[in-house]
């Protein structure tokens, strides 16, 4: 059986800013502040850049796995659990983000944190809705699904 889903205009919008959110946190964001970091605590001389470079490459490498799995399982296949779990992780680091937010020791770190807070905060709700939605089609596949059952 194909189901087919069409989604109103406020849900593709939902959807479009919740992809394009995801990408800023975790393609641009994310990597300036860990490459903020990373330059903080990297020892000075070549084995300070091994370690930067290194650091870069890891955090890319995760960065990159854990968003594909994120877009395909929340996104691309309209998924509950994952986006479930990501968004308790989220409002996890809410609130850790909230308490290092009064411990920062210069402005940039302040700036960091706040945007942080921000950008995370519009994603849960993001994630909210775009949970609901993912959870009202999976609703309509299995009513169309057991529907097609007792027409056979």
């Amino acid at each position: 059986m194909n189901f087919q889903y069409d989604f109103t205009e406020k849900q593709k919008l939902l959807r479009k800013a919740w992809l394009i959110l995801t990408i800023m946190m975790y393609f641009v964001f994310t990597p300036f502040r860990m490459g903020y970091l990373t330059l903080n605590f990297a020892p000075a001389g070549d084995k300070g850049l091994i370690f930067i470079l290194s650091m870069i490459s890891l955090f890319a490498f995760f960065s990159t796995l854990y968003f594909c799995i994120l877009y395909r399982c929340a996104y691309k296949k309209p998924g509950t659990r994952i986006l479930t779990v990501v968004l308790i992780l989220a409002a996890l680091g809410i609130l850790r983000e909230l308490g290092s937010l009064s411990k920062s020791p210069s402005l940039l770190d302040f700036c960091f944190s706040f945007v942080a807070l921000l950008m995370s905060s519009w994603w849960c709700v993001l994630s909210y809705g775009l949970r609901k939605i993912n959870h009202e089609i999976k609703a309509l596949k299995r009513a169309a699904v057991e529907a097609q059952d007792l027409k056979q």
